[in-house]
């Protein structure tokens, strides 16, 4: 049961990284929208995100508008740019001296050209020198990598916290391109210990879920309470409370460090003609009709669609349990109606898109547990 969970997170993962490559170029799309562009970049052959500058204007029509078409991949070409392959050693080693990933024949590395200052707001600086702390790891998770085995969740989860604490002593800012290329040095180090793969295959980048794991971790440490968030998701409106107003007052995006992933993590209105009373009344209805013993779920899902923004208020307030946020929302604990509020939240069908993997992954997921567990 573990190994299955492990692998739909790793999938749920995957899936929202490549959705956020397009609602970070285009916000605002519907989940519909985002889906479509997604399925059309698996049809490309898009794999990483450095494959997006070669995307074509052509290549999405009928997808999107031709405006839309024509931003998304201006934004993709700007922010992304071309590689190439030399002869010389992991441009990693710039972070850390010392670590050679070499096969039979002679190193390779990618080359990424330079980011022009103008497109980083944060400098990158320190992450030239940065040294990963590996003399502060635990003497058994060295002994795993270096005998080319994959260490347990917790020693990775340790090896996670020493890094970000070393990077801390560094800097407050490290951003998230700066965190995606530490990842990348600890795979070209152990590669066998912390690659993202199934079997041969590996899975995007390499060091995706590791870059994931060190962005939380950053995030979890500094992490401010809901009322003093940069940017709040709510305020207080007359004729409400901070529980049930979304933010009327503004229209700035919720800060990106609490959304990843997410393509609809808190609409700022109520859908039209909706109002905070109508929200209550949605809600006690829903509470009443989840004590019966057969359901209109036709008109559950209906004001389950209506009630997202409400949802959303209660879930992002921070202060709930989940027991609490089910006793508030009782049919966010029936599975269909769970998938729809993610399929809202994030843009993917969940259940579809398993589905259609599991027919060509599922050996290789099988074999690979079995090897490692």
């Amino acid at each position: 049961m573990f190994n299955s969970f492990f692998f739909v997170e790793y999938k749920l993962f995957i899936e929202m990284a490549k959705a956020e490559w397009v609602t970070d170029a285009l916000p605002g799309l519907s989940a519909d929208d985002v889906s479509n562009v997604l399925h059309q970049l698996d049809e490309l052959g898009v794999e990483e995100e450095s494959d997006l500058c070669m995307v074509e204007e052509e290549d999405l029509v009928g997808i999107l508008k031709a405006i839309q078409a024509r931003k998304v991949t201006a934004v993709w070409k700007k922010q992304t740019v071309p590689v190439k392959i030399v002869n010389a050693e992991p441009q990693s080693q710039a972070i850390e001296s010392g670590n050679k990933v070499s096969d039979s024949s002679h190193a390779v590395s990618i080359v990424r050209s330079p980011i022009p200052p103008n497109l980083s707001p944060r400098s990158s600086s320190w992450v030239q020198s940065f040294k990963i702390p590996w003399e502060e790891m635990p003497e058994n998770l060295i002994a795993l990598c270096e005998s080319k085995k994959r260490p347990k969740p917790s020693m990775r989860r340790e090896m996670v916290r020493k890094i970000i604490k070393a990077v801390c002593q560094v800097t407050e800012t490290p951003g998230k391109k700066n965190l995606d290329r530490i990842a990348e040095t600890v795979v070209n180090k152990y590669p066998a210990s912390f690659r993202d793969q199934i079997d041969d295959r590996v899975i995007g980048s390499g060091y995706a879920s590791l870059a994931k794991q060190l962005l939380n971790r950053f995030e979890n440490v500094h992490r401010q309470p809901v009322d003093s968030l940069r940017k709040r998701i709510y305020e207080v409106s007359s004729g409400g409370d901070e529980d049930d107003c979304p933010d009327s007052g503004r229209n700035d995006r919720v800060d990106r460090t609490d959304s990843y992933g997410c393509i609809n993590w808190q609409p700022s209105k109520f859908p039209s003609k909706e109002s905070v009373d109508t929200q209550r009344s949605h809600q006690l209805w829903l509470q009443e009709e989840h004590r019966k013993v057969v359901w209109d779920k036709e008109e559950v899902s209906k004001k389950m669609q209506l009630t997202y923004t409400s949802q959303r208020l209660t879930i992002n307030k921070g202060k709930f349990s989940i027991a609490e946020i089910i006793e508030k929302w009782p049919f966010l604990s029936e599975e269909d109606f769970l998938l729809e509020h993610f399929k809202e939240l994030v843009g993917i069908n969940l259940k579809q898109e398993l589905l259609n993997s599991v027919t060509t992954k599922a050996p290789k997921i099988f074999r690979s547990v079995s090897k490692t567990y």
